[in-house]
């Protein structure tokens, strides 16, 4: 019944990609063949998404990972932030551009299902919070879009008892920063020192999953894996379907 429905639906409201314009019978909003050219990330470091270069000593782990890793254990992320997933990114994120925004949660969430596979999922899933000041502003939080969208597409595929459990309560932004847009990795944490709360006490041995929806060094994602770790949280994964990586 559901598979007729869906059918029914892409007849009569047919789906074009965003990016050629053609129209595909898929209930997806990008075509196969723009699918194929996109600058997916393969071949990379589990914890921080950098190609991999010669002299690595571990088939899975940069050299800086290895001696100096990050507070997350991997980072599942789809493509570069670069032309044409860029602009999904700006019309989702300044534009309130939804299908924008369906599409890029469709990314990761492949990228999240070959991941997951034979893997146990995260219990919880806490979007990256904004200040209030700047969740007005914007009229939504990113983050919290995806998360519930890339859950609707998991739930497809998984039964909904093996994925995380949105918690948008669970880590509040106290203090109201600047953009983290032009700045340095040092200045991005200075910007997020104190900016995190985490609303409980103890969280020994539960499993987590940050999402975002672009990671560049990585500090938003560190200021809050460090404050989870404080109240005792396990395993923790950053989810993100972009990430900058430095130019080809």
């Amino acid at each position: 019944m559901i598979k007729h429905l869906k059918t029914l639906q892409n007849t009569l409201l047919p789906t074009r990609c965003l990016f050629c314009h053609r129209q595909t019978e898929l209930a997806r909003p990008i075509c196969e063949d723009c699918e194929i050219d996109l600058p997916w990330i393969i071949d990379c470091c589990q914890q921080c998404a950098m190609p991999y270069s010669k002299g690595w000593e571990y088939p899975k782990l940069c050299n800086v990972c290895l001696y100096s890793p990050p507070p997350w254990a991997r980072l599942i992320t789809s493509c570069r932030y670069q032309w044409p997933v860029k602009s999904l990114m700006i019309r989702f994120k300044y534009q309130g551009d939804f299908v924008a925004g369906r599409a890029l949660a469709y990314l990761l969430a492949q990228n999240l299902a070959h991941e997951y596979a034979n893997r146990v999922w995260p219990e919880t899933l806490i979007p990256v919070p904004l200040h209030w000041c700047r969740r007005l502003y914007r009229g939504f939080n990113q983050a919290q879009w995806l998360a519930k969208a890339v859950l609707r597409e998991l739930n497809t595929q998984f039964s909904p008892s093996e994925l995380p459990v949105l918690n948008t309560h669970l880590c509040r932004r106290t203090r109201y920063t600047p953009s983290q847009q032009g700045l340095s990795k040092d200045q991005r944490e200075n910007n997020l020192n104190k900016a995190f709360i985490i609303k409980s006490k103890s969280l020994e041995g539960h499993s987590f999953a940050l999402i975002d929806d672009v990671v560049t060094t990585g500090s938003t994602a560190a200021a809050i894996s460090h404050e989870l770790m404080r109240v005792g949280a396990g395993e923790i994964a950053l989810w993100a379907p972009t990430r900058v990586l430095p130019k080809q």
